[in-house]
């Protein structure tokens, strides 16, 4: 398809909001969609919306300008990327790996111009399982996955300092 949305195993989409993202999308042509999600917390039984306040509903962005707006990389959970973008600058996650999303935010930084906003939350992450590669035993049992993921954001930003720019740059190095 024209848009790639990744989808942890653990959690969901909103079939609701599924359409309306879907008939966004056909409405657009940019390098990314940004939409608002849920932490879901399910043994407290609450939700958390995590949104964009600092930009507006269907307007589209110069990537940079964006990333000002809203003070940090979007998270994997808010993210549809352009297929042709991750295929065509053969973006590729490290395998067998906990904690890839960062690489998945980070990796097609340099190649992202436009970016548009749908105040529509579509995924809903599910937090609180002690099993879950996020919770604080996870990351300890996990550490070596997570000190490669940092390495590889590391090398990344080494290698491609000067296609990055400053704003860029700042917020992989605050992720880091």
């Amino acid at each position: 398809g024209t848009y790639f949305k990744v989808v942890d195993g653990d959690d969901y989409v909103n079939s609701i909001e599924l359409a309306t993202v879907l008939s966004f999308l056909k409405t657009v042509d940019v390098d990314q969609v940004i939409s608002p999600f849920y932490k879901q917390y399910s043994a407290e039984g609450r939700d958390e919306l995590v949104s964009f306040e600092q930009v507006e509903n269907g307007v589209t962005y110069d990537y940079n300008d964006f990333l000002k707006r809203i003070r940090r990389i979007p998270e994997m959970h808010s993210v549809i990327n352009r297929t042709a973008l991750l295929r065509d600058y053969h973006i590729r996650l490290s395998e067998n790996c906990f904690y890839v999303d960062m690489q998945y935010n980070v990796f097609p930084m340099q190649h992202i111009k436009q970016v548009a906003y749908l105040n529509s939350p579509l995924y809903l992450y599910q937090m609180g399982d002690e099993n879950q590669s996020v919770s604080a035993r996870s990351y300890l049992k996990n550490k070596k996955m997570h000190e490669h993921v940092i390495d590889t954001l590391i090398e990344y930003v080494n290698a491609n300092s000067g296609l990055l720019s400053e704003v860029q740059v700042d917020y992989i190095n605050q992720l880091i």
